[in-house]
């Protein structure tokens, strides 16, 4: 079983990730930091999982990511310059999750183990939920 889907995962996780760190550093609203920590916070308890997860099976992950990491705080970077990162800027987070939860929806079809598969469930729908509520505020500050 090739495990190309829980790779690509990891090394979404491993990107996004990035950005947030970049996020969290640059925010100054604290209503908006509390949702980029709680997010970023989702995501590293999913990437310690996977990590187990594909240790056991002899995989090695790339921790470095690709190039998405860079775009991600570069683009961070630069909307934080530019326009800030208040309450309205949580509808771009959340539209970027969205691949996230793509990749999410891949490693799940792919994924035969019953155990594996309920772990990347619980963190998709954590992190579903997490969207919902970040599109939430962003509609509210419009």
């Amino acid at each position: 079983m090739s495990d190309d889907a829980l790779l690509s995962l990891h090394t979404a996780l491993v990107d996004v990730r990035e950005g947030y760190r970049t996020a969290i550093e640059k925010a100054e609203d604290p209503a908006v930091l509390a949702e980029l920590r709680t997010v970023d916070g989702l995501h590293a308890t999913a990437h310690a999982d996977l990590d187990r997860i594909l240790a056991a099976r002899g995989d090695r992950p790339d921790e470095d990511g690709s190039l998405m990491g860079t775009v991600h705080k570069t683009v961070i970077t630069a909307r934080a310059a530019i326009v800030g990162l208040g309450e309205g800027s949580l509808d771009s987070f959340a539209s970027g999750e969205e691949n996230t939860l793509e990749s999410y929806d891949d490693a799940l079809r792919s994924e035969q183990d019953p155990t594996v598969k309920a772990t990347l469930s619980q963190h998709r729908s954590a992190l579903a939920a997490q969207v919902a509520k970040m599109k939430t505020v962003a509609a509210r500050s419009s």
